[in-house]
Formats: structure tokens, C-alpha cells, sequence
């Protein structure tokens, strides 16, 4: 099975989503990256700076470590105002106000500068703290200053910025992707046009004669040169068909004379050249009419226009009426109004069938269309004395007639068979429920 073609439209559509999802991550990354670093930095330097305050305030006096309370900012006074200080040197501890006997962790060195720990809460409880350690020597003594502050509310409005900036991005994907869907369909509108006369001009191909408007530049010169090669193949094919037609048509004088000559009563005498020379020329004439036939037949390409059953079965149905008067013809077409053939073509291939249908039918012949899943049937059978089962593979083979008594059977079918060959259909024989021949053609989609 061959692999399922993917359309430009949706390589375009899924190269473009892989993208736009690339850029808006790879966006998103950077921007909740660069927001969370410039708010730490904020932080440090913040800490940095009362650092810097509480630095200038430490002092020695008699070697006990003293810092003037009253020149710091008030909410290192206020307790869980979640802003701390702790100082340390020479196995002295000064902490804040604000810590109200809390036991902050200030390891010497820390783990990382600055680093989190836990710290009090306005309800008494816990939460995270930022601590930021430097050491400096004052007096000659070395001391380690730790200033904390509790980044919690920022970390939620961090938090919740996140949130707000992902679905925002998810709504600008969303919101980009229908656009470039809606783009793509428009832009691809033309060839979608351009797809649908192609698909026409194997009935006609005059239809390519006017571009659809709006056409790509890219793809205007591959219209045109496909419309320049669809006209060159009619052109041969017609060229083809014609001297098909002239050729069998310019049999047709010798073979009569011939037929006149073999009436002379100068060949009475020999009768066996005579019967031979008769076998040859019916099989002569027989070759010619079967190529007046298959050069009518377009093949499903490059034809003039469909068979349309509302106006042209009816008068194929009127002539074998006349034909056989004794027949009746029963008709099912559904909601089918065309056939997928080429004008003379279906006259070609409806005309051997119930033709045939109606020499052997005893009284009623039924033609049926169904669509189904894409493919169509066409269905011809009789209430005649039908076709034994061992002999329905041989119908349809050139040059094979299951009746000798009527010649142009074997022709006729052989004909069906070539056109349906070459409209790419399924040709069946089997019995008929009423007793007669079934013959099935089954046209893809």
C-alpha cells in the first residue's frame, strides 16, 4: 500500500505549529527566567544595602559588639515585619527586634550567598527567608552580618505572574495558529481551484483555459504547461482515433466488392475456396467494425463531456426500444445524474449491454447505478436462458463467441471490456437472480 500523501497545506500547517510553539516557549523560557533574575537581584541589592546601613552603626566598645538601634530602619524593630538582621563576632550575637527571639540559621560559611532559610511569620508561624551573609572587619575584629527578609509575597506575585504570562501566551498560540490556518486556506484557495479544473479536464480541457484569478506566481507556469500538454495529448488523441476511423472505414469498400466477387457463379465450382474466402472476409470485416468502436472510445481521458442521464439515456433507451420492441427495460439510476465516462464512450459501453441484454432477454432487462463508499456501480442483467458458469470467464476475451448465431456478441463485449480496461473498472459476469447474464462494473472513486 502506498504511504498516504500529506498536503503542502498541512506540511505548512504542522512545520508553522512546531515553530510558533518553539519561539513562544523558547519566550517564555527567557522572560520567566529574566523576570526572576532581576527580582533576586532587586532583592540582594536591597539586602546589599542595609547591609551597607548596619555596617556603619557596629561598633566595639570594650570589646562587647554594640549596634546603635536607633539609627536602623524601624522595621527591624517591628516583630515578623519579615525584614531581620543578625550580627556575630567574637561568640557574640546581636539579632533584630523583628526576629522576637527567633533562632535564625546563619551558618559560617553558608551554602550559598545568598541562600534560603526559615525565618517567623506575622501569625506565628513559618515561612522562607532570603539571607544574605558578608563578612567585614570592624575595629579589628571580624564579624558576619546576615540580613534576611521574607521574599514569600513575591514569590506568590512571581508565582501568579507566571500563571497570567502562560495562559496569555497559550491564547497568542492559540490566536497565531487560527490565523495561519486561515491564511494558508486563503492562500491555497487558487490551487485548490486549479485541483478541481484538473480534475475536469479529463472530460475537457478547455477548462484550463482560464486560470482561476489569484493565482501564485509560483505555481501560474505549471498550470500553464500542464494546460499546453493536457491540449497537445487531445490533439494526438483525436489525430489517433481519426485514422482509426479511416482506416477501418476505408476497409469497408474491398471488403464489399470482395463480398460481391464471392457471389460470382464462377466460383460455384469450389466451394471450399469459396466458404474459405468468405471466413476471411467476415473475419476482415469483423476486425474493421471493432475498430470503428474502439475509436470512439476516449478512455476516460480528455473527452468532450460526460453522459448525462436525464439527457442522454433517454434516447439511448428509445432507440433499443425500437430494436426490440418486445423488451422490457427497467431503470434504477437513484439520484445519479452523470456517469463518470465520456460521452460517447457510455453510449458505446450502455449500448453493447443492453443490446446484448435485450437479444437474450425473454421478456425484461434492469439496469441499476448505485454510489456507494466512494465507488460506482453499474449492474445489467436478464431473464434469458443466461451463460452456463463454466463458460462466464471467457466472456469479454477477444475473438470468443458463445453463440455463433450471433456474431456480434463476442465484439460487442469485447468492447465493454476494453473501455472499462481503460476507465480503470472492475468487470463481472455471474448469474442474474432472474435467471439471465449479471454483468457488473464497479468504477473507482
Amino acid at each position: 500500500m502506498a504511504a498516504e500523501r500529506r498536503s503542502l497545506q498541512q506540511r505548512l500547517q504542522i512545520g508553522l505549529l512546531a515553530a510558533l510553539t518553539t519561539l513562544l516557549l523558547l519566550l517564555w523560557g527567557a522572560t520567566t527566567w529574566t523576570i526572576h533574575t532581576l527580582v533576586e537581584q532587586y532583592l540582594v541589592t536591597r539586602l546589599e544595602h542595609d547591609t551597607e546601613q548596619l555596617l556603619r552603626h557596629v561598633r566595639f566598645q570594650q570589646g562587647r559588639l554594640t549596634l546603635q538601634q536607633n539609627a536602623i530602619e524601624s522595621i527591624y524593630l517591628r516583630p515578623g515585619s519579615g525584614h531581620y538582621y543578625v550580627v556575630e563576632a567574637d561568640g557574640q550575637r546581636l539579632a533584630s527586634p523583628s526576629l522576637n527571639g527567633y533562632h535564625l540559621w546563619t551558618p559560617q560559611p553558608p551554602p550559598d550567598n545568598p541562600y534560603e532559610t526559615l525565618g517567623p511569620a506575622p501569625d506565628g508561624g513559618e515561612e522562607k527567608v532570603l539571607v544574605l551573609h558578608t563578612p567585614a572587619r570592624i575595629d579589628g575584629h571580624s564579624i558576619h552580618v546576615f540580613v534576611a527578609e521574607n521574599h514569600m509575597p513575591i514569590q506568590q506575585a512571581l508565582h501568579r505572574f507566571d500563571l497570567l504570562f502562560s495562559l496569555l501566551a497559550l491564547i497568542t498560540l492559540a490566536g497565531m495558529l487560527l490565523w495561519v490556518r486561515h491564511v494558508l486556506r486563503t492562500g491555497f484557495a487558487p490551487l485548490q481551484q486549479v485541483q478541481r479544473r484538473i480534475a475536469r479536464a479529463h472530460q475537457s480541457p478547455h477548462v484550463l483555459d482560464e486560470p482561476p484569478p489569484d493565482l501564485p506566481a509560483e505555481v501560474a507556469p505549471l498550470v500553464d504547461t500542464l494546460r499546453e500538454t493536457l491540449g497537445q495529448l487531445h490533439q494526438q488523441l483525436e489525430r489517433f482515433r481519426h485514422a482509426n476511423a479511416d482506416l477501418a472505414h476505408s476497409l469497408k469498400t474491398p471488403l464489399q466488392l470482395l463480398f460481391q466477387q464471392l457471389e460470382d457463379p464462377a466460383l460455384n465450382h469450389c466451394p471450399q475456396v469459396r466458404d474459405g474466402l468468405r471466413q476471411q472476409a467476415e473475419r476482415l470485416q469483423a476486425i474493421s467494425e471493432r475498430t470503428l468502436r474502439q475509436a470512439r472510445v476516449a478512455g476516460g481521458t480528455l473527452g468532450e463531456a460526460a453522459f448525462s442521464l436525464t439527457d442522454d439515456l433517454p434516447g439511448l433507451i428509445d432507440s433499443l426500444k425500437r430494436l426490440h420492441p418486445d423488451c422490457v427495460l427497467q431503470l434504477d439510476t437513484g439520484p445519479l445524474t452523470t456517469l463518470p465516462l465520456e460521452r460517447g464512450d457510455a453510449f458505446e459501453l450502455l449500448g453493447n449491454l443492453l443490446d446484448n441484454a435485450c437479444k437474450w432477454a425473454r421478456h425484461t432487462v434492469w439496469l441499476t447505478l448505485r454510489h456507494d463508499k466512494g465507488s460506482l456501480t453499474l449492474t445489467v442483467e436478464d431473464d434469458g436462458p443466461g451463460v452456463p458458469d463454466e463458460q462466464l470467464p471467457q466472456l469479454g476475451q477477444r475473438g470468443r463467441r458463445l453463440d455463433e448465431r450471433r456474431s456480434e456478441n463476442g465484439i460487442g463485449l469485447a468492447v465493454v471490456s476494453d473501455i472499462a480496461r481503460q476507465y480503470g473498472a472492475r468487470l463481472d459476469f455471474s448469474r442474474s437472480a432472474h435467471g439471465g447474464l449479471r454483468v457488473t462494473l464497479t468504477f473507482p472513486a
